[in-house]
């Protein structure tokens, strides 16, 4: 965790582009040459949210498309532990469909500097 940690909070000079703030959460990506996978990170403050809740969300991963504007389809493809996934999701606008394998994964990070990601 503290490698992502520490890929995560570099700047727009490691290759992070941010693509748009929406409701207090600023969603960035970066790409690697000669990997064709893309790194996304979503980061913001949530004021007064319970722990288990933040967990909760990445649990049921396969409940997005339930709740999430445009995600078609969401499916848990494995467990790689209790707080890392396989995912595939689907995604449908008008006139654009795109799907991707995602690695998601919690890290507690709370003792280190009181963040959880």
């Amino acid at each position: 965790c503290r490698k992502a940690k520490a890929e995560f909070e570099q700047q727009e000079e490691e290759g992070w582009i941010e693509a748009q703030t929406w409701f207090g959460i600023t969603t960035s990506y970066k790409m690697v040459e000669g990997d064709p996978s893309i790194m996304v990170k979503m980061e913001g403050d949530q004021d007064d949210l319970p722990m288990v809740c933040t967990g909760a969300v990445l649990r049921e991963a396969d409940l997005y498309k339930t709740w999430m504007p445009f995600v078609t389809r969401s499916d848990i493809l494995k467990w790689k532990g209790r707080a890392s996934l396989l995912g595939h999701f689907e995604i449908t606008v008008p006139l654009m469909f795109r799907d991707a394998v995602i690695h998601a994964y919690a890290c507690d990070t709370l003792a280190d500097d009181g963040s959880f990601m």
